[in-house]
């Protein structure tokens, strides 16, 4: 046996007896590879300009403004793969990121071909049902590069930030984010799968669910698993988009969620408070408040789209054609916050082979 494998073997023990100290919130089917859990929430980022589209004075209590007439993109059917060509010319290329299947939710910001920013600091209106907000997105390792200062010294691979007020109440078990997949192909083995990489995530992010094979799925609680979450009573007092992450949950919670000083509960001990269902039992994300959450991960290179758990895992191989998204989703209602999709022309030969094979199912 090579000094190379010898390494290896010894990482994957170490990986697996690491992973079998957590225990999942919930029982899983098996074999679902469609997402990645955050990474820690410890690194931060510097500060940039501001971008902030809701009323500057909006009080604690106060509805948010309609976007009826917000011109974009109103996802009620399920968008088009993206054409090589519109790949190609994507200032992301290799990525493209577009508006996902969202029923009710409508975009603004979006350029030629549905292409929404990157990397740039311009953030994506959106309303839906449940919330009316921002995002802004950022990827590491493509032509047009993020802002140095998120980025650099860290791990990361991606951040996610979304800001805005939700119009009713959604419970902290029901809003989730994650993966979801209709189909997969070429799994890998199923004692890699079980043993290796589910409990690698599930050590990660215990509130993580897993989904079958047929129709895989990754998906956590938001309060649970997102890296770092502010509540500001005001657009005024919330932080600016494209500043640094940072965890503030005491306008909600100042028992639980404030450390012995006073200060906010770190972002990791809030995500270990309620990783406990009875702890998120009867709690909600309450409307009248501006909610910014703080989404990143280290292990999927989105500029290759490769899986770094472990083994490399080139993700084209077993999605199918199908892009990794962006979301948020009320999972008690069915209904999408918000659902991004991040595209990558290795996926496009199998997306438009899936997509006529399901055409030529429907004309049947």
């Amino acid at each position: 046996m090579s000094a190379a494998n010898l390494t290896l073997g010894s990482d994957l023990t170490k990986a697996s007896q690491q992973a079998q100290l957590a225990t999942p919130a919930t029982p899983s089917a098996s074999h679902g590879l469609a997402s990645f859990p955050a990474s820690s929430c410890s690194d931060d980022t510097e500060s940039l300009d501001s971008y902030w589209a809701l009323d500057e004075s909006s009080p604690r209590g106060k509805q948010p403004a309609g976007l009826a007439a917000l011109p974009g993109v109103d996802s009620c059917s399920p968008p088009a793969v993206p054409s090589a060509a519109a790949v190609a010319a994507s200032p992301h290329f290799p990525v493209l990121v577009t508006a996902g299947h969202a029923p009710g939710v409508s975009l603004g910001c979006t350029g030629d071909s549905g292409c929404l920013p990157v990397n740039d600091g311009r953030p994506v209106p959106f309303e839906s049902d449940l919330f009316q907000g921002q995002a802004c997105v950022f990827i590491h390792g493509l032509p047009c590069a993020p802002p140095a200062a998120l980025f650099s010294g860290k791990r990361r691979k991606s951040l996610l930030v979304v800001q805005g007020q939700f119009k009713r109440c959604v419970g902290y078990d029901d809003l989730v984010t994650g993966q979801e997949f209709e189909r997969a192909k070429n799994l890998p083995p199923a004692w890699l799968l079980d043993n290796v990489l589910l409990k690698v995530a599930r050590s990660m992010s215990p509130s993580m669910e897993v989904g079958p094979s047929r129709a895989p799925y990754m998906l956590m609680p938001v309060v649970a698993g997102c890296n770092e979450i502010h509540v500001a009573a005001t657009s005024a007092s919330a932080p600016p988009l494209t500043d640094p992450p940072r965890e503030d949950m005491r306008l909600v919670d100042r028992d639980a969620l404030s450390a012995g000083d006073g200060s906010p509960l770190p972002c990791d001990r809030r995500r270990a408070w309620y990783s406990d269902p009875k702890r998120r039992k009867g709690r909600c994300f309450e409307p009248g408040l501006v909610w910014t959450f703080y989404f990143y991960q280290h292990l999927v290179d989105i500029s290759s789209y490769t899986l770094n758990m472990v083994y490399k895992f080139k993700l084209p191989n077993y999605l199918d054609g199908q892009p990794l998204q962006l979301m948020l989703k009320d999972r008690r209602q069915g209904c999408y916050l918000l659902r991004l999709n991040m595209w990558h022309e290795a996926l496009l030969a199998d997306a438009e082979r899936a997509q006529q094979a399901q055409q030529q199912a429907e004309d049947l």
